[in-house]
């Protein structure tokens, strides 16, 4: 397996890679885990340093080990900061791997893994059951409540905040349309953009249509496999790319286009990787052709294109929070500003450590739900500091995240997707 340039299939070439960790400490800085705990097995140094004993049988498994490897965002705040460019974030995902292979992965992510690479074939069940999940998940439960007893999952027994539900899915209203003229683009819908916020979809077609684009969703296309591939589980990333490739490339669209920058990072960068030589045609089309909405517009139009189709929603006061995966992973940070300075009436309030990790990390909310609160506590006590009237971000993880913690902390914001302020869908 090849990941980020490395061979992973040869025993020697990880423990090359483990080696190449000078222990010096620089990812400690930045580590949104280790900021909060203060564990030297939380940050980066510290789970390679285990992985590479546990790689020379000088470690043992267990469930600490587990806990450990299991306990990282995968945000890359350590990579972009390693000056020997150790790929910690590669190297775990190597190891979650085989912690999954051998049965050791955690329940959570097994379910959820597995049934994110089901939404494709079973979306039409997932919506008749949304009725049942909503109860069961996005209401709080009275304390005394036998569901709290009977189930422990976090957002259960902790009381989460999570969304409601679309009563009818994206794709299920426009799947296979091709909608305008101009430039053939893909949209890749994502999850969360088709069963959770389809208006943020909506938005983004309106976008593309607006700046002169034809717009093509293809019907079949499934969840981008990142998920899957955090947790370990590569032989589900991996069929999910092939589908999603094979999908896409189906379509006759010239360029790929996701408005979520996890899912944009994905295509771009992870899915070529899983794709491999086999079908070396489609992981260059992804490397080449899969973009990121923000980078995308600001990269094929001139501002003063831009500027006509953008809406102003009024005097406002807004921060917006980089996602990491579009930070790190894409060097897109000035694509989301250079955008918002064109929005009449918006004064942008940078956040202090804007760039730092806000905790949601896919499937990291769910198996470390408490850490997760206390790191987006800490990005809302940021904001507590600047006072805007709104956040925005341009990832639909962050954006639940955002949307978690001003709930949790009682900020009464309005908490957008980028695109919407674009085009003015704001509320302060």
């Amino acid at each position: 397996m090849f990941l980020g340039g490395m061979n992973l299939s040869a025993p020697s070439e990880i423990i090359h890679e483990l080696e190449r960790c000078s222990r010096c400490g620089s990812c400690m800085a930045v580590c949104p885990v280790y900021r909060e705990t203060g564990e030297e097995g939380m940050v980066a140094r510290g789970k390679l340093s285990l992985m590479e004993a546990h790689q020379k049988e000088e470690l043992f498994h267990s469930r600490k080990f587990q806990e450990l490897i299991e306990a990282c965002l995968l945000c890359s705040g350590c990579v972009n900061h390693c000056a020997n460019g150790v790929r910690a974030d590669d190297l775990i995902q190597w190891q979650r791997s085989r912690l999954r292979q051998q049965g050791r992965t955690s329940w959570t992510a097994r379910v959820a893994t597995n049934f994110l690479e089901a939404t494709g074939r079973w979306s039409r069940l997932l919506g008749q059951a949304g009725s049942l999940a909503q109860a069961l998940l996005c209401k709080k439960l009275p304390a005394d409540s036998g569901l709290q007893l009977r189930f422990s999952l976090p957002v259960l027994s902790q009381r989460s905040y999570v969304p409601k539900l679309s009563d009818t899915s994206f794709l299920a209203m426009v799947s296979g349309q091709r909608l305008g003229s101009g430039t053939k683009v893909g949209l890749f819908v994502g999850c969360v953009g088709n069963y959770i916020a389809p208006q943020i979809s909506e938005a983004i077609v309106e976008l593309l249509l607006r700046t002169g684009f034809q717009v093509i969703i293809p019907a079949d296309q499934r969840c981008c496999g990142m998920a899957a591939w955090a947790s370990g589980d590569t032989a589900a990333a991996a069929a999910l790319a092939e589908h999603n490739s094979r999908t896409f490339l189906e379509s006759g669209c010239r360029w790929v286009v996701s408005g979520c920058g996890t899912c944009s990072t994905h295509l771009r960068i992870r899915m070529p990787e899983l794709l491999g030589e086999p079908a070396h045609d489609a992981a260059r089309f992804f490397s080449q052709h899969a973009l990121d909405l923000l980078a995308f517009i600001t990269r094929e139009l001139r501002p003063e294109r831009i500027r006509r189709e953008l809406k102003s929603p009024g005097p406002l006061k807004l921060s917006y929070h980089d996602p990491c995966h579009l930070r790190y992973h894409q060097a897109v940070f000035k694509e989301p500003r250079q955008l918002l300075a064109l929005v009449p009436r918006v004064e942008l309030a940078e956040l202090p450590g804007g760039h730092q990790c806000c905790g949601h990390g896919g499937l990291f909310n769910v198996s470390n739900y408490r850490l997760s609160t206390r790191i987006v506590g800490r990005k809302m006590a940021q904001v507590k500091q600047v006072g805007p009237e709104a956040l925005a971000t341009s990832c639909m993880g962050c954006l639940l995240q955002l949307q978690e913690g001003n709930w949790r902390h009682g900020l009464g914001l309005t908490v957008h997707h980028l695109v919407e302020v674009l085009l003015g869908r704001v509320t302060a």
